[in-house]
């Protein structure tokens, strides 16, 4: 399988057993390699993502709205919360 085939839009494919993940970096811990040793075992590129281009998006936006913490801690404090 060529690296190209395994970046899907929502998922990536493990080179490890070819299954789904949103989360690659997870996955391959628990086989025992790192970031830098897995893209070297299968020759994947160094900017080869270890999340999918969606879940990308979907951080940088969140990251981009308006801080919800500060309303969280308006509502706290008026009502005596810690």
């Amino acid at each position: 399988m060529t690296p190209h085939h395994t970046i899907h839009e929502d998922y990536l494919v493990s080179m490890i057993d070819g299954r789904h993940y949103a989360l690659l970096k997870r996955h391959i811990k628990t086989h025992g390699y790192t970031v830098e040793s897995y893209k070297a075992e299968f020759g994947l590129p160094e900017d080869y993502p270890m999340v999918p281009p969606a879940y990308s998006r979907r951080r940088s936006e969140a990251s981009r709205q308006p801080d919800r913490s500060a309303r969280w801690n308006r509502y706290k404090n008026f009502y005596g919360g810690s």
